[in-house]
């Protein structure tokens, strides 16, 4: 089965589930705690009711997403399924397929958090309101968070396999951001520094900053394929002790071009 038509096939199975759309709509909703819980930001119109709203957006959708995340990966490895799955298709391409469906779900939440919010954010902001801003700081803000929650759970989960583990790295990484690395600003990857939205200037130094730290969750997605390769190159030189038995008796060829004697097509995946 080709990339595309495998993607095609994880993007409808995921868009089915009540928990992706419970996922979305809970991602959607997640800027009105900017306006009651979360507020960091003060002293301008833009800070309260565009920053406030996109940074908790950011916060909350990312917590969402991780969720999201290792519980669709996780489902199929604790049904068991992915032993009959892989060897039809590609494990490689099976697992990109489904995070790169998560990764399209998660921008479908911020596009309609954008188209959502615009007409209560003009309603909040009155005469300073501008369309433009409003839709830049929703995808520059919100959608990298996600997409890190997503790229990191899923790499953490195709390691350890496990959801506990996997959850409490996310937590941890997630933690780190707010803490640690608060006074970092190229490392705060779900709490861009973003200090101040003026009402009366314009803001393009603040959207650079924002675009280049988005530009990291690019060069992030272009890693994926290498980091996958890799992960799955070690499962195939290091197999788990609690395999599955051989159902084929030909070899498997490694993408680095060495040969791999004793192991087999499709068996070597935990129970």
């Amino acid at each position: 089965m080709k990339f595309h038509s495998l993607f095609r096939v994880e993007l409808g199975r995921l868009f089915r589930s009540r928990l992706t759309w419970a996922a979305l709509g809970i991602t959607i909703a997640a800027p009105v705690l900017g306006l009651t819980l979360y507020s960091p930001l003060s002293g301008s119109l833009n800070c309260t009711f565009l920053a406030n709203p996109a940074l908790a957006g950011a916060l909350a959708g990312a917590l969402i997403f991780a969720l999201l995340t290792v519980l669709e990966l996780d489902r199929v490895h604790r049904s068991r399924t992915d032993v009959l799955t892989d060897s039809m298709v590609s494990p490689l391409a099976a697992e990109a397929s489904r995070t790169l469906a998560l990764l399209t779900a998660a921008a479908a939440a911020v596009i309609a958090a954008v188209l959502i919010w615009l007409p209560i954010t003009a309603a909040l902001t009155g005469a300073i309101f501008r369309p433009g801003l409003c839709a830049a700081i929703y995808l520059l803000v919100i959608l990298p968070a996600l997409w890190f929650a997503i790229l990191f759970t899923a790499s953490a989960y195709q390691l350890v396999r496990r959801l506990d583990i996997t959850l409490v790295a996310f937590t941890g990484f997630f933690l780190l951001s707010l803490t640690a690395w608060s006074e970092n600003w190229l490392l705060r990857w779900v709490n861009p520094a973003l200090a101040y939205l003026s009402d009366d200037f314009g803001n393009l130094r603040r959207l650079m900053s924002l675009a280049f730290l988005a530009a990291g969750t690019g060069r992030a997605l272009v890693s994926v394929p290498a980091v996958y390769q890799a992960i799955w190159q070690r499962r195939l030189r290091f197999p788990d002790p609690e395999c599955k038995k051989v159902l084929s008796s030909r070899t498997v060829r490694c993408t680095g071009g060495g040969e791999l004697s004793g192991l087999h097509e499709t068996a070597l995946y935990r129970s």
